[in-house]
């Protein structure tokens, strides 16, 4: 799909138990958004890379965040790859950086 900025899944797994914190907590159904009541879930804005392997991700929860009846805004930044956020000197950053200041 995007060549060689696709994921192992070894790499997606070991990414998911730093964000989760450990491996204990993997399988708890409110370690990672998604997948359990959303409905009480605040608005919400998803900022998606338009060339990311994990994107789809990012589109279900959006997905769900709307059956669940919460605001939910999807924008996708175009130009950019997984991990667009880490790079402030970019023009993509700053666009992301106005969206998420317009939604506040």
């Amino acid at each position: 799909m995007y060549g060689l900025l696709q994921f192992r899944p070894d790499t997606v797994y070991r990414m998911n138990v730093n964000y989760a914190g450990s491996d204990e907590v993997m399988s708890q159904i409110d370690t990672f958004p998604g997948g359990g009541d959303l409905g009480r879930m605040p608005p919400t804005l998803v900022l998606d890379a338009d060339r990311d392997v994990l994107r789809a991700s990012g589109e279900a929860l959006v997905a769900e965040l709307g059956a669940a009846g919460v605001d939910v805004r999807h924008q996708i930044v175009g130009g950019t790859t997984h991990g667009f956020l880490d790079r402030p000197r970019r023009a993509a950053f700053e666009r992301a950086i106005d969206a998420l200041d317009a939604f506040a």
